[in-house]
């Protein structure tokens, strides 16, 4: 379905607004997902792969020592 130019633009105004905000919180105002919202981050704040590499993803970054989910 995607995202209204509207809706867009109040995520993007809240994403400024609140940088570190909670995503769900976000979607949650503005009647979106948390995928609307994550589309709307600024370029290089978030990678989005297929779920099936989720196991792999998550093995190779505890190997390295890290995780963010």
């Amino acid at each position: 379905m995607g995202l209204t130019a509207d809706s867009r633009a109040a995520v993007e105004a809240a994403l400024e607004k609140e940088p570190g905000a909670v995503i769900e919180a976000i979607a949650e105002d503005n009647a979106v997902t948390p995928a609307d919202v994550i589309a709307c981050l600024p370029d290089g704040q978030a990678t989005t792969v297929d779920g099936g590499l989720f196991q792999a993803i998550m093995c190779m970054s505890s190997a390295n020592g890290y995780a963010t989910i």
